[in-house]
């Protein structure tokens, strides 16, 4: 199961979100955060740093190389993250 989020404040205070369902529908991913003891225990996902992720990619990582890699905590931002803070 994939889902991505990014939400980031631009300098004048616009907050641009970017949300990616891979498989089209909604429905599967639907029925996984209704259902699913791992969303249940960690809804937020794991925090990453969108621009080490940016470069995975450019490198040749695939969608699901880089869900992997997300995931087990490969790309950490550079500073905890605070989601009462984040926007």
């Amino acid at each position: 199961m994939s889902i991505t989020t990014f939400s980031e404040e631009t300098p004048t205070a616009t907050v641009l979100s970017c949300l990616s369902i891979p498989s089209g529908t909604g429905t599967r991913e639907a029925d996984y955060m209704r259902t699913s003891l791992e969303f249940r225990r960690n809804p937020m996902g794991t925090y990453v740093d969108p621009q080490q992720m940016m470069a995975a990619h450019k490198a040749g990582a695939t969608g699901a190389e880089l869900h992997r890699r997300a995931t087990a905590g490969a790309f950490p931002p550079a500073h905890p993250m605070n989601p009462q803070v984040l926007l």
